[in-house]
């Protein structure tokens, strides 16, 4: 992913987050603005049918998913035995 100032209007994003994320940085490109701020672009919102995303669903997601089948939540597990659950 490459997105210099001079390669934006080229950009095809893939869904209407993208595309919402896309149109304000081609606004603030043309009113000057792009020196001067910055933009955020989250890689994984919540919304409908995330199953086909398998690990890569929205927490909420994963959490629905836990609490509806086991009554509860559990953050944080740690994949790493060097590293706690809950901490970094």
């Amino acid at each position: 992913m490459d997105d210099r100032e001079a390669d934006l209007a080229r950009l095809r994003p893939l869904n209407p987050y993208g595309a919402s994320k896309q149109q304000f940085d081609l606004h603030a490109q043309r009113v000057g603005w792009l020196p001067r701020i910055v933009g955020l672009k989250y890689f994984n919102v919540f919304g409908p049918n995330e199953d086909h995303k398998g690990e890569m669903r929205s927490l909420v997601n994963k959490a629905t998913r836990q609490i509806q089948d086991t009554g509860s939540v559990r953050l944080f597990k740690s994949a790493r035995p060097d590293y706690r659950d809950g901490s970094r």
